[in-house]
């Protein structure tokens, strides 16, 4: 995670950290988070999110594991499984 703050919508650009190892190299990709969107700019970073993960190997889904899953939350990481994309649920 690149950025973490109670404020909703701080990230509003992919956010790319590189890891590079003898051998190997992990590109970890930051996203803003996806949501219910009430504005044009809701939509959009939702879109961007989308965009960004049709481009990578594989997802981790981060969630508060003290909040309970909400309806518009619990329905992003069910329509990723249909895409070939490895699916990590973190809490």
């Amino acid at each position: 995670m690149a950025i973490t703050s109670s404020k909703p919508q701080t990230t509003r650009h992919t956010v790319r950290g590189i890891v590079t190892r003898q051998g190997a190299q992990l590109v970890l990709v930051d996203t803003p988070g996806l949501h219910r969107p009430r504005t044009l700019l809701g939509s959009r970073l939702n879109d961007l999110v989308v965009d960004t993960l049709s481009e990578v190997d594989a997802i981790g889904f981060c969630l508060p594991a003290d909040e309970k899953v909400g309806p518009g939350t619990g329905s992003s990481p069910l329509s990723w499984r249909r895409s070939r994309t490895s699916l990590w649920s973190l809490w």
